[in-house]
């Protein structure tokens, strides 16, 4: 595993445990909560919450796809990308969308098969040409 898969899981595990604590601190749904604005932070809080994982998980299909020189989704791509509204952050960073993400891994995983395809190629052409080697001479006895 590396480093940067850890800091992702160890990263979407907070994520979690404050979606957790998020879901335990959920207001009741009465005109109380609404009028006193509880439900409307509640959902605030929870949509923030999910661009928070999106863009953890963004960075992370974003370095990957990187270093193996596989090209993003073209960002004006509303159906592959989001942005974070402005209350949120000022510098609207846009994320993935689920079918965003779903379209990286694609490209992710072929580039992945492309080099191991190759490398298994290469090792196998070397493993044969030893053998053959290896037959040659134990056939004509060559010390």
């Amino acid at each position: 595993m590396s480093l940067r898969y850890l800091r992702m899981r160890r990263e979407l595990r907070r994520c979690e445990k404050a979606t957790e604590a998020l879901a335990r601190d959920e207001p009741p749904h009465t005109e109380e909560a609404n009028a006193s604005g509880q439900l409307q932070h509640h959902i605030q809080r929870s949509n923030e919450l999910y661009e928070w994982r999106h863009l953890i998980l963004t960075a992370y299909w974003q370095s990957k796809a990187d270093s193996l020189g596989v090209p993003m989704p073209d960002r004006a791509d509303k159906a592959l990308w989001d942005r974070v509204e402005f209350e949120n952050d000022e510098r609207e960073p846009s994320y993935l969308t689920e079918d965003g993400i779903v379209k990286v891994k694609a490209a992710i995983r072929e580039e992945q098969k492309h080099r191991r395809d190759a490398a298994a190629f290469w090792i196998s052409s070397t493993v044969g040409l030893i053998g053959a080697l290896s037959g040659l001479i134990a056939v004509f006895g060559i010390d």
